[in-house]
């Protein structure tokens, strides 16, 4: 999966994941996980009337398909009576020739909908589509009653099948939005915990994640490395807001309130992307757009599915 819509997509996105990834589970979601590629037929849902924090339908099906693509994936997203997320799935369909990952997160929640624990699972296949690895995450999540998330505990196995333990620590700005993700990692059969990962988010007046900044000390003294994000004035797939960032990385276009419509790595050019939107649904949510890779000139094919 050389052209993968979001190679780079994934290169911020699981920059953070690679945390807490083994290599193996990494490798196979750098090789494609990310594509929420288009099957050919797709059901038409039926819209249902959403409240005004989502203002239009719930966001249920993305799919993506890169040009010339034998093999599709999906992501579905399912919710609580509140509308809620509670699990996000990704799938292949069709014909994948070559190593691929699946990936399925579920969000567990208290009465009052805080995240309690987030648990993430990897199915890791080989080009004849044998399973040959499985991994997991689990993140327990703690929060003020005035539901501020404070630090979460992330527990995880390494190459070796040795338990890794993350310690999680949460920083808002003056406007209550996640700041600063910080990780420390337990080195070791000691209780000592070292800085390993620090995610800074910057937004805009709209609260649009407009950079992002990701440091791993133990790559010092390389620099951090700073990702640009632009937007226009439709309304986003689906925001998720801070819940996008409890692990320290993003769900890109599905934590802002406006549609991504460019990406921009200062410190990998050839990563840089351009959005466009064909359709919009009656909400002023996109139901079908373009991601253009601006050195390969790469193009994937978007649907969303509403409901």
């Amino acid at each position: 999966m050389e052209k993968t819509p979001l190679k780079h997509y994934w290169n911020y996105k699981t920059v953070n994941q690679l945390s807490y990834m083994n290599p193996t589970s990494l490798l196979a979601l750098l090789t494609g996980i990310l594509f929420f590629i288009s099957c050919s037929k797709e059901e038409s849902f039926e819209k249902k009337k959403a409240d005004d924090d989502n203002k239009g339908p719930l966001l249920v099906k993305t799919t993506m398909q890169p040009s010339g693509a034998s093999y599709l994936v999906t992501a579905t997203f399912k919710y609580d009576d509140k509308k809620r997320l509670l699990n996000v799935k990704n799938d292949y369909e069709g014909t994948v020739n070559e190593p691929y990952a699946e990936q399925e997160s579920s969000f567990i929640r208290n009465d009052k909908g805080m995240i309690k624990t987030i648990t993430d699972i990897w199915n890791v296949y080989d080009e004849g589509n044998n399973l040959i690895w499985r991994d997991s995450m689990a993140l327990n999540l703690n929060f003020t009653p005035e539901g501020k998330y404070t630090y979460g505990i992330r527990i995880f196995l390494d190459t070796d099948n040795k338990k890794i333990r993350d310690s999680i620590a949460y920083e808002y700005n003056s406007k209550g939005r996640i700041s600063q993700v910080k990780i420390f990692r337990k080195m070791g059969d000691n209780n000592e915990y070292k800085d390993f990962q620090n995610t800074g988010y910057m937004y805009d007046e709209k609260e649009n994640i407009t950079t992002i900044t990701v440091r791993f000390f133990e790559n010092d003294p390389d620099p951090q490395q700073v990702i640009n994000f632009q937007y226009n004035d439709k309304i986003s797939p689906m925001n998720f807001k801070d819940e996008a960032l409890l692990n320290g990385f993003l769900m890109d276009g599905f934590n802002t309130p406006h549609c991504l419509t460019g990406i921009r790595d200062l410190t990998a050019p050839e990563n840089n992307w351009d959005m466009s939107y064909d359709e919009y649904n009656k909400s002023e949510k996109p139901v079908k757009g373009t991601y253009i890779n601006l050195s390969t000139q790469e193009k994937i094919n978007f649907t969303y599915f509403y409901q």
